[in-house]
């Protein structure tokens, strides 16, 4: 919950940019498996 509230913290830090840039690589990185499974 914490780690979490840190992170939340953290990207409010963040150039909007960067904060794009996260969140399209969280999503990469959770497409991943996926497609290596098909």
């Amino acid at each position: 919950m914490a780690a979490a509230l840190g992170v939340a913290a953290y990207q409010l830090l963040l150039p909007p940019q960067e904060r794009l840039n996260l969140m399209t690589n969280s999503a990469d990185t959770r497409q991943m498996p996926s497609e290596s499974g098909i």
